[in-house]
């Protein structure tokens, strides 16, 4: 099939368990979830498109998230999960490394959730010195540069709007 698309040469894995949940609500099942669907399955993608993305020299961006750096509460396992992604981004970039290359891109709030009130969207706002908050083109276009910077793996860019150095 990769023939027939003419290859591979980018991959993004992008899906995320994004799951509210209090500290003390917090089960195996909450860890689970987040663990596979942020960490696991984008290891098993990266590893079975690597023979691909070697022969072309392509590169893989992980989508990461800027609470590694500025910590949300109630979000516990997806946190942990994300900070384990950019982990296996940075192992990920010497094991692949020289064909292919590895980064992430780290947004803040950049999409609101849905259940999320429009005070709590607007306080949010108050401490991102770029706010509004921008649309995901701004996330696309950090996934674009490391797509075409031939010279860096291992790294991770935060589109937080400024809000890790508020």
């Amino acid at each position: 099939m990769l023939n027939d698309l003419g290859g591979l040469d980018l991959l993004v894995p992008s899906a995320a368990n994004f799951e509210r949940v209090e500290l003390h609500a917090i089960t195996a099942e909450n860890f689970t979830r987040a663990l596979h669907t942020n960490t696991l399955a984008p290891f098993y993608l990266a590893r079975r498109a690597a023979a691909a993305l070697r022969a072309a020299r392509g590169c893989i961006v992980f989508i990461t998230c800027a609470s590694r750096v500025t910590p949300y509460r109630n979000y516990l396992p997806y946190e942990l999960s994300k900070a384990a992604l950019h982990q296996m981004m940075r192992v990920l970039a010497l094991e692949l490394a020289p064909e292919v290359r590895v980064n992430a891109v780290a947004p803040g709030t950049v999409l609101p959730p849905a259940d999320m009130s429009a005070d709590v969207v607007a306080a949010l706002a108050q401490r991102i010195p770029l706010a509004p908050a921008r649309s995901a083109h701004s996330v696309a276009d950090a996934v674009l540069y490391l797509a075409r910077a031939g010279f860096v793996t291992g790294t991770e860019i935060l589109v937080d709007g400024g809000r890790s150095i508020a």
